[in-house]
């Protein structure tokens, strides 16, 4: 009894600090981000593409596996692949493509 007083206080302490004390709306704007650093460190701000890295990881051999079928995504036919493969780092790679 007295665990479940105390958890229900510590919800209604919780539940008056978010009314009191909102989160930021990131989506709404009006400056939020701008602590956010514009740059970090050495980097030089070139992106590599998901798609890119993950083909330099992977050998033809990996993506040339059986097609699992066909979905309809946003109005576009694509295809569903199963990936399973161990990189170099040890990094396992589990799913589907």
């Amino acid at each position: 009894m007295k665990a479940t007083l105390m958890a229900c206080l510590l919800l209604a302490v919780t539940a008056a600090y978010v009314v009191l004390h909102p989160p930021a709306n990131l989506a709404a704007g009006h400056g939020v981000l701008r602590g956010c650093p514009e740059r970090f460190g050495d980097w030089n701000g070139t992106d590599l593409s998901f798609e890119d890295a993950v083909v330099d990881e992977l050998k033809a051999d990996d993506l040339l596996s059986t097609k699992l079928g066909e979905e309809t995504v946003n109005g576009l036919t694509t295809s569903k692949y199963r990936i399973e493969h161990v990189a170099h780092d040890g990094t396992l790679v589990d799913g589907y493509v």
